[in-house]
């Protein structure tokens, strides 16, 4: 049960809700290892290999829990295909792993995410709404970033081995002022809203611990 939460915070715009109520744990997962090191161009190919394994199982099951559910008004109105990160994943994964590679098995917390995510699309379906903002609005945001970053550390040209930071969208902030426009416009209870914050926030933690394997990892002998 959610407690002491105002008037106005109920009240708040659900995009506005969102990105204030996970200003927090947004910051908190910012200081990672692997993210740090990766901002400091001293990631290693074998750990960004890892990053993009899991990634890709993540938004594979994310993006499927979204196309079983398009009868759902409100997942249909955040349905933008252009957003969706599997294929292109796969294909980085290609790129940095060879024409023969094919993705290990998921991680330990990736199932975990992945286990979850399977859940509240059969019971909680609205639920899902809170993992799309994290993810797809981070990859236009923060996102873009890295991949300058990645571009860079691994001296990629434009267009290949970068795919997971490429978007098919002419003015990237006008089509997230678009997003937000949909999220606010979603059919909710004020009560589903609050739930939604406290999924996001969820979805952060488990962004969190997926990125704490990747720590774990890159410290391993291989």
């Amino acid at each position: 049960m959610i407690l002491n939460i105002n008037y106005r915070v109920v009240k708040m715009i659900l995009s506005s809700l969102l990105r204030e109520g996970t200003s927090e744990v947004h910051r908190n997962i910012e200081q990672s290892s692997f993210l740090k090191d990766l901002f400091r161009g001293k990631v290693s190919k074998d750990t960004y290999l890892k990053y993009l394994e899991s990634f890709f199982y993540l938004y594979n099951e994310l993006e499927y829990s979204v196309n079983l559910k398009l009868s759902d008004k409100n997942i249909e109105k955040l349905y933008f295909p252009e957003l969706h990160r599997t294929k292109a994943l796969y294909l980085d994964l290609i790129y940095f792993g060879g024409a023969s590679f094919h993705p290990g098995p998921p991680t330990e917390k990736t199932i975990r995410y992945i286990d979850h995510i399977k859940k509240i699309t059969e019971k909680e379906t609205y639920k899902i709404i809170s993992h799309l903002y994290v993810r797809y609005l981070g990859d236009l945001s923060g996102g873009q970033i890295l991949g300058g970053i990645i571009r860079k550390i691994f001296s990629l040209e434009k267009g290949f081995g970068d795919s997971f930071y490429s978007f098919p969208i002419g003015d990237v902030d006008h089509f997230k002022n678009t997003y937000r426009a949909r999220l606010d416009s979603l059919d909710l209870e004020d009560f589903q809203k609050l739930e939604l914050l406290e999924e996001a926030k969820l979805a952060f933690s488990y962004n969190g611990m997926m990125l704490s394997e990747l720590d774990i990892f890159a410290s391993s002998p291989k």
